[in-house]
């Protein structure tokens, strides 16, 4: 059996993406075997399988410039530990959203993704939005699908202080595994939205501002980096 193995490294948007290729190979030229490892500067991790022999794949084109800057119509996020509980379990997350242009209704789908996170755990999903400008100042933001479960204002989490706004879409199960996913399709307002993805411990409607913080309310994972840091922006026309 033949291997090879292939890298390259790319930096869009201020964001370190390691791309390792493996392909491993019959005597005869026949691929077995193909991965894609994408490597996060946050250390977050994603292996994709690339099934198909590789004389149906004639290229790969990765497009960005270095340090560029933009706004894109869809984009795949990590989930990492934080920011209230960092001992729970997880292989790999991720968030993909996608706006879809020329709606009115349903005119965002987000995906989340976990691997290796709490087995048969019924996790409750959704964002907190942030005022990117300056983070203690109330966000413009009045709704954003999902249900807005109140407690926003500025609070402390991961050593950071900023102004929260929560809604929750809706519950994410895992199986025996500790693997899961769920989609949701909102209607989103037009509006430029600055927030951070979150899966907080508890199931949905668990989660009671007034009771405290912990128990249902935790955040166990969430995109970007710390507490109000490397927030998403999604732009609704």
């Amino acid at each position: 059996m033949r291997k090879s193995l292939l890298f390259a490294t790319y930096i869009i948007s201020s964001v370190l993406v390691v791309f390792m290729a493996v392909q491993s190979s019959q005597a005869n030229g026949d691929t077995v075997k193909r991965t894609l490892e994408i490597t996060y500067d946050n250390k977050a991790k994603q292996i994709i399988s690339l099934d198909q022999p590789s004389g149906n794949v004639s290229s790969m084109i990765f497009t960005g410039l270095q340090g560029a800057t933009f706004t894109p119509v869809s984009q795949p996020s990590a989930l990492t530990k934080g920011w209230d509980d960092f001992n729970q379990p997880l292989s790999f997350g991720q968030v993909s959203w996608s706006v879809l242009e020329g709606q009115n209704s349903n005119n965002l789908e987000v995906t989340y993704y976990l691997s290796g996170a709490m087995a048969n755990h019924e996790f409750t999903v959704g964002v907190h939005m942030f005022n990117p400008t300056n983070a203690t100042a109330k966000p413009n933001i009045s709704s954003f699908g999902g249900r807005a479960i109140g407690g926003d204002g500025v609070i402390n989490r991961d050593g950071k202080t900023a102004y929260a706004i929560p809604f929750d879409f809706g519950s994410l199960r895992t199986n025996a595994n500790g693997d899961g996913n769920t989609q949701f399709k909102l209607s989103i307002p037009p509006g430029n939205y600055n927030l951070q993805f979150t899966v907080r411990i508890g199931g949905m409607n668990t989660c009671v501002p007034s009771q405290g913080a912990y128990g249902g309310c935790s955040i166990v994972y969430r995109s970007g980096n710390k507490f109000g840091e490397r927030l998403e922006n999604i732009v609704i026309r």
